[in-house]
């Protein structure tokens, strides 16, 4: 039976836009997106000179899921932390989701995506990543190897998920949750809603 959309998902706290002027609007949205961008390279910096505490994954995990989270990188962890640290706050206590949060960028491990290399995509945005890219991977590590990761981490990390025995909600919502327009289950839709919204906060 599919599950409805619990009623703390309609109630979800959004960032204020309600500005009249439309070329306002393209502001405020270019500098929230740039602000965005930098603090996530700041965090990255600070997550390689600070492992996160993993204590939260180590509840929320099978034990090869966890290990598959713990060989993600210090940032990719901190980030995930983050993700599963803000739903939680906010009510959410589903383990699919949890875990998804979690283990949603597993498929960046092994990608060559360094602190620079992840800045620079983070400040190059999905769009200039999405046309840059190349098509398939390539054999050998550098720049274009990392930009096709960084693209597919979603659909990567969704078959990592698997070989560690995630369930085949925690595959989907891994594999989703990065996706612009798509149609699921709605007992996929609400949770790949928080998801989402959580993974913009952080």
């Amino acid at each position: 039976m599919l599950q409805p959309m619990p009623s703390f998902v309609r109630s979800w706290a959004a960032l204020p836009t309600d500005v009249s002027d439309p070329s306002t609007c393209r502001v405020w949205d270019v500098g929230r997106e740039w602000a965005y961008r930098l603090s996530q390279g700041f965090i990255r910096l600070l997550a390689a000179l600070f492992p996160p505490n993993d204590q939260f994954a180590a509840k929320a995990l099978k034990p090869d899921e966890l290990r598959l989270f713990r060989s993600m990188a210090p940032a990719d962890r901190r980030h995930g932390l983050c993700v599963a640290n803000r739903l939680a706050a906010h009510g959410v206590v589903d383990a699919d989701v949890l875990a998804a949060a979690l283990l949603h960028d597993a498929g960046k491990v092994g990608g060559g995506l360094n602190l620079l290399r992840r800045t620079s995509i983070v400040l190059l945005g999905p769009r200039a990543v999405a046309r840059i890219a190349p098509e398939s991977m390539p054999s050998k590590g550098g720049w274009r190897r990392a930009l096709w990761v960084h693209r597919h981490h979603a659909e990567l990390g969704a078959q990592r998920c698997a070989h560690a025995g995630s369930s085949p909600l925690v595959v989907e919502l891994v594999r989703l949750h990065d996706v612009a327009r798509v149609q699921c289950e709605s007992e996929v839709a609400w949770r790949l809603e928080l998801l989402r919204d959580a993974d913009d906060r952080c």
